[in-house]
């Protein structure tokens, strides 16, 4: 019996008709699904990315401290005197102390850095960076490499380097000064150093086991930008602070006393040019310094 609804000299074709509707209908229904592809695709660029993430320099053998001369303009003097000083006052007897209790060695169980951010920067939200401290640091395998740098005036620099990105430890940091974006930060890079001025004196706490020191403060984050990479890299892990100096992004009176410095990779912002160089997840350095 043929069809009241189709003319007749379209009846013939009826299954041609029936095919067009099914796949237009197919497509209306399933375009939502194609809008998340970008989103899933993105999300496992930046995994596959941040297997490069933090430069080699950070899987060298763990130095229990780093001593090198000084041959920088700026005055960061990697020397450790001959005598010990004899003169220390209550101030930089304290300072000395600064993370008494926190074993930073490859034996030491996981440590938290716990950021206060101010001003209702993240909604107030405090930020947790979590790492084992270890001699390697593989993107995802929950450790930090850690270094250890004796100053000439005998205070300590204790050097965290974790990765950022999905699933690494300092991906709560980076999203806490430059936002997440599609395949880049939220952010510009001005808006990254107004952020970033702000956080500085937030206050911080570090955990390890039953072990919890408070009253740190994030003194300040400095950033390494894309054009400044390929030098950074290739320095000595001991060297790169000085050459945040020459930067001009970092002050020498900032180690005058003991500190801990967090380093991670800052993506590309919005607005920069891409460092064809490194990845669009490695385009920058954050260095958080915290007293």
């Amino acid at each position: 019996m043929k069809s009241r609804l189709i003319p007749e000299k379209y009846q013939k074709h009826w299954w041609f008709f029936l095919i067009i509707s099914s796949i237009t209908l197919g497509g209306i229904l399933i375009r939502p699904s194609f809008r998340l592809l970008p989103i899933f695709l993105n999300l496992a660029s930046i995994k596959l990315e941040q297997v490069k993430d933090i430069p080699a320099r950070t899987e060298d053998i763990y130095p229990a401290v780093i001593q090198v001369d000084n041959t920088h303009e700026y005055f960061l003097p990697f020397i450790v005197q001959d005598e010990p000083q004899t003169q220390i006052n209550k101030q930089e007897r304290a300072h000395k102390t600064l993370l008494k209790g926190i074993d930073f060695s490859p034996k030491g169980a996981q440590i938290s850095i716990i950021i206060e951010p101010k001003n209702e920067i993240n909604s107030g939200k405090s930020v947790k960076i979590s790492f084992l401290p270890s001699e390697h640091c593989t993107y995802g395998d929950g450790n930090a490499c850690i270094y250890h740098i004796l100053l000439s005036n005998q205070s300590k620099v204790i050097f965290a380097s974790v990765h950022s990105g999905v699933g690494g430890e300092g991906e709560p940091f980076r999203n806490l000064i430059e936002g997440t974006g599609l395949n880049q930060g939220l952010y510009t890079s001005n808006q990254v150093l107004k952020i970033a001025q702000t956080l500085a004196g937030s206050k911080v706490t570090v955990t390890q086991g039953n072990t919890k020191i408070n009253d740190l403060v994030l003194t300040i984050i400095a950033r390494i930008p894309p054009a400044s990479l390929e030098t950074y890299m290739t320095l000595p892990i001991e060297q790169t602070l000085t050459y945040a100096m020459e930067l001009g992004i970092l002050s020498p009176e900032i180690f005058n006393s003991n500190v801990l410095v967090i380093e991670t990779c800052g993506w590309q912002l919005p607005g920069d040019i891409l460092n064809p160089n490194f990845p669009n997840t490695t385009q920058s350095i954050y260095l958080g310094i915290i007293h």
